[in-house]
């Protein structure tokens, strides 16, 4: 075996090589007390100015504490959206009747006019409840889903949905734990393949909206009759489009434990064949689902 050289020392080299180094360090620290006063100003200017860049806050869903949100509306929002069906009870012009409420709540009303695939003139009513603690950057939707045929003969037999999502929208504007703006749409039911959702959808997404707020996380449609007890959670979209399940989960379990309500969905066949039939064609939010914006509907019952 060859014997090993081991590297050898020179003094003279390693000391040219840090002598360079050395030099640097030794100039510096003549003048350390000038340079740490320098950064010390300089980070409390910084400092001092930061707020002036901030932003507001955006405080995402699941920083939020637990039982900070309100669970569901207290006596004073019970009498309001009671006096609301009232009004929309005794009411014969559904849209103007929209319209005033919303006014009167305090929320501007925007409309839109549309073209149905198969040629029919229709119209749309929504509005938007601005949070306290969201940038604007985000948004959900709640798509109040009536039928206006039906209500063309009576409108108190649709006034307990209407009247549900204007309430809401008001009451979303005084709450301090929303962390995104909320849309309220109020569209026709009974028009095919959910056309007044997509009619706003393809405004929005193309930026022909009157009002923005960013990109839609989420959307839930209500359906409710009159005198509604219980709760049918509709889930399935177009072409076996469904949401995240963890969403209608969290508030299946929710409404359940804070409210007391029966929610009912379907079961896993009936839910499989109901995909095979592309049930949920004619659902608003089956568009929701094709712009991969998680959706689903509940439709307030009558349990018999």
């Amino acid at each position: 075996a060859l014997p090993i050289s081991p590297i050898p020392y020179n003094a003279h080299s390693w000391g040219a090589m840090s002598s360079p180094v050395a030099v640097l360090v030794k100039r510096i620290a003549v003048h350390h007390q000038l340079i740490t006063s320098a950064a010390f100003l300089a980070g409390l200017i910084v400092v001092a100015i930061f707020p002036s860049f901030d932003r507001r806050t955006e405080v995402e869903e699941h920083a939020l504490i637990p039982g900070y949100a309100d669970s569901g509306f207290d006596g004073k929002w019970q009498g309001r959206l009671k006096t609301c069906i009232s009004r929309f009870e005794a009411e014969s012009d559904i849209e103007a009747a929209i319209t005033v409420t919303l006014k009167e709540a305090g929320l501007k009303p925007y409309h839109m006019n549309f073209t149905t695939p198969d040629g029919q003139q229709s119209s749309l009513t929504y509005t938007l409840a601005q949070s306290r603690r969201g940038d604007s950057r985000e948004s959900v939707v709640l798509v109040v889903a009536s039928n206006r045929s039906i209500a063309q003969q009576s409108t108190a037999k649709v006034s307990w949905g209407i009247a549900t999502g204007v309430v809401v929208a008001q009451f979303l504007r005084t709450v301090h734990w929303l962390s995104k703006d909320v849309f309220v749409v109020f569209v026709d039911s009974s028009l095919a393949y959910g056309a007044g959702i997509r009619a706003w959808l393809r405004a929005y997404m193309s930026g022909h909206s009157e009002v923005r707020r960013g990109t839609l996380r989420q959307a839930v449609v209500l359906q409710m009759k009159n005198g509604a007890t219980s709760f049918s959670l509709d889930v399935e979209g177009i072409n076996g489009m469904v949401p995240n399940q963890d969403i209608v989960n969290s508030y299946k379990v929710s409404v359940r434990e804070n409210l007391g309500i029966r929610v009912n969905h379907r079961d896993t066949w009936e839910s499989v064949f109901h995909h095979i039939q592309n049930g949920g064609v004619h659902s608003s939010h089956a568009p929701f689902l094709e712009f991969q914006v998680p959706a689903f509907t509940v439709r307030g019952q009558r349990t018999k």
